[in-house]
């Protein structure tokens, strides 16, 4: 979900950005539709798809791409002309842009997007694996819960804390603190 909405968003950001067209058109359909309790979308996809993993992946891609795609298309509003025209003259076009001045420059903001799409996974996987009644960590902690042993359920949450300080220390604060070096001030 989490590649899939990182993609989707980047897609949409720099389409948005480059086209004041579409800029038009889309920016103010993304912002209602970031608006909207996209959990409330859970029982439909449920409907749609079946009781599977593949509505909790949709579910999880819509809730994370929001903070992505808006921190993306604020960095790209935001960025030094005096950047963009250096790899201009430089010679920088394409692919060749994209990949050396492009993402670079907005690797700042995708990784602090990223960080908060990852932590509204967290709190959506639970709900929607219980719905979605499929496995996973929502579903465990579910079950513990329906035991209603609390001993079991407190040190289950308390694993679950856990899992994601380790996965913040050991991903997302690295990839923050990497990503500083890009940062573009004016």
């Amino acid at each position: 979900a989490y590649l899939i909405a990182s993609m989707i968003a980047i897609l949409l950001a720099f389409a948005t950005v480059k086209n004041k067209y579409i800029e038009s058109v889309l920016l103010p359909i993304l912002d209602v539709s970031q608006s909207f309790p996209s959990f409330a979308l859970l029982p439909f996809l449920i409907v749609f798809f079946g009781a599977n993993g593949f509505a909790v992946i949709v579910i999880l891609t819509i809730n994370i791409i929001w903070p992505i795609l808006f921190t993306i298309i604020g960095s790209l509003k935001g960025s030094r002309q005096d950047l963009n025209n250096a790899a201009t003259i430089f010679g920088a076009r394409g692919v060749n842009r994209f990949i050396h001045f492009s993402l670079p420059s907005i690797l700042p903001s995708f990784i602090s997007g990223s960080i908060i799409g990852w932590g509204e996974a967290w709190d959506v996987i639970v709900g929607a694996e219980i719905i979605a009644q499929v496995g996973g960590i929502g579903a465990f902690l579910g079950n513990i819960s329906a035991s209603k042993n609390l001993t079991v359920l407190a040190l289950a949450i308390s694993v679950y804390l856990l899992l994601i300080f380790v996965l913040n220390q050991l991903l997302w604060i690295p990839l923050l603190n990497y990503s500083s070096r890009y940062q573009n001030e004016s």
